[in-house]
């Protein structure tokens, strides 16, 4: 445990120098190490040849509308969805015309997971994260350059999902997702599901604030069973509240909501379609949705870029250059024998 803890916070402190940013929007990380792993044989994904971090949470209501405020007071690429504010499973309300458009939190939505987002806002937002999240109209310094380019007339698939810095923020890839999510540390084994389990996961239930009334190893929101908040059919849940976790530290990477990745591929040749993975607090059949065997399947974690749904989420990865990830060696020797001096 003392080997990723040093690992976490050596990579924050390389983040915070590299990402010198107004940082209104900050997360705690997942480090996930054993670089040069296998992929999980029964879905080809979880092969990562590096060491990163995800953030330990999905992006949630009151990050995403920091990003709202900073950058869509115009809003030129539809950034906010109205059914954020007008549903009950979103957590953001939108006040004032555009040219002055100004966002908030809904009661108890904050620490809840943004839904209502499509590929391109996910994108953008890590984009403005690289950019050091800054203040301003949406253009090629805040929202639509940066890691992934969507400068370009008609964009595709290439243009979003092609990395342009090695360094930086970034959607997770579905190789990056399944391994923070399902892999099983140095043994090169797998779990079928990210609560350190084989075995599907019970249904979350919720208290009257949102958050998981029943935690425990296995637990997941998902099957609509977490009712709160006037819904019947589910709802979305506070982050990281489920009781469990992956191997790494990682949060909510079964239910909640499904989550967007990087698309590692044109899958479909005339269509641009999109992964999401995960499954989401309305996934009524684990093995399909939720199942890290059943990401290969391309019937259930396909969608266009440009859907928007109530279960459509993301997180956030941190991946370094091979310069930072040798000063991250280092610096977590350092802090290894700060702490060995400190007992």
């Amino acid at each position: 445990m003392a080997r990723r803890l040093s690992f976490t916070a050596a990579f924050a402190l390389l983040a915070l120098m590299t990402h010198s940013a107004r940082a209104a929007v900050s997360f705690t990380w997942a480090a996930v190490g054993d670089a040069g792993n296998d992929a999980y044989s029964q879905n080809g994904f979880g092969a990562v040849a590096y060491d990163y971090q995800v953030a330990t949470t999905e992006v949630t209501n009151a990050q995403y509308a920091e990003f709202l405020n900073a950058v869509a007071a115009t809003d030129a690429f539809r950034l906010y969805n109205t059914n954020m504010g007008s549903q009950i499973t979103g957590g953001i309300t939108r006040s004032g015309s555009s040219g002055s458009y100004t966002y908030a939190v809904k009661t108890d939505m904050g620490d809840k997971p943004v839904a209502y987002v499509n590929y391109y806002n996910a994108a953008r937002f890590v984009n403005w994260l690289h950019n050091g999240q800054p203040i301003g109209a949406q253009g090629d310094s805040t929202t639509e350059n940066g890691v992934y380019d969507l400068t370009t007339s008609g964009v595709t698939t290439t243009d979003v999902s092609s990395r342009q810095v090695a360094n930086s923020y970034v959607l997770p890839n579905a190789d990056e997702f399944t391994k923070a999510g399902f892999y099983d540390g140095g043994s090169d084994a797998y779990f079928n599901y990210a609560t350190m389990s084989n075995a599907a996961p019970a249904p979350a239930t919720a208290d009257a604030a949102g958050d998981i009334s029943n935690p425990g190893a296995s637990v997941v929101n998902w099957n609509r069973a977490a009712d709160w908040n006037g819904t019947t059919q589910g709802n979305v849940t506070t982050v990281g509240t489920a009781g469990n976790a992956s191997f790494y530290g990682a949060y909510d990477m079964n239910g909640n909501v499904f989550e967007w990745v990087e698309v590692e591929k044109a899958l479909v040749p005339d269509d641009d379609v999109f992964r999401r993975l995960g499954g989401g607090f309305n996934s009524t059949n684990a093995s399909i949705n939720l199942s890290a065997a059943a990401f290969d399947d391309d019937r259930f974690a396909l969608q266009a870029p440009a859907t928007a749904q109530l279960i459509n989420g993301f997180r956030v990865a941190l991946i370094p250059e091979p310069a930072t990830a040798v000063l991250l060696t280092a610096g977590s020797v350092v802090i290894l024998c700060r702490q060995r001096r400190e007992v």
